[in-house]
């Protein structure tokens, strides 16, 4: 997250307080002594967003033995989650761009020099072309919002009453 960027601060508050809104236990952005989500702070010669959140008890998945149960009830939540995510939309995500959307996918070709295997390049070259054909060519008619992205055993904290 660029801590330079409100538009950025105000569209990942809003989103936090969409998922409490829809029950989940997420992180919250709290007011500061000014009754403001986030102040813009000098450090140096440069400003940044400084913001507050609520702290959330529990274990890194990453930490945990995985159980068919753990994995069944995390599959339900990341549906939930995605479900709830297609009633939420925020100016600043309509023109945001990350070399993780899909719709930058023609960049990824710019970081082939990485792969030193030419039947890597090779593979790789073909996952992108069928990709295009196949998703990019027809982007228009699939339903656009925010996504996650980055769910992970390093992001999803949980607890006995989880």
């Amino acid at each position: 997250m660029d801590s330079r960027n409100p538009a950025q601060f105000d569209a990942h508050k809003e989103l936090m307080l969409h998922l409490v809104t829809r029950g989940f236990r997420v992180q919250t952005p709290l007011r500061n002594l000014k009754g403001e989500y986030a102040s813009l702070e000098t450090f140096g010669s440069s400003q940044h967003m400084v913001r507050l959140l609520s702290y959330l008890e529990g274990d890194l998945l990453k930490t945990i033995s995985l159980t068919n149960d753990i994995a069944y009830k995390l599959g339900q939540t990341v549906a939930r989650l995605a479900d709830s995510l297609t009633s939420f939309s925020h100016e600043f995500y309509t023109m945001y761009r990350s070399i993780w959307m899909l719709s930058e996918l023609h960049r990824l070709s710019s970081f082939l020099f990485v792969l030193t295997e030419p039947s890597r390049v090779h593979t790789v070259e073909s996952v992108l072309a069928k990709f295009q054909t196949q998703v990019m060519d027809r982007i228009n008619s699939f339903q656009h919002g925010v996504i996650h992205g980055d769910i992970n055993e390093q992001n999803i904290l949980l607890s006995l009453d989880s």
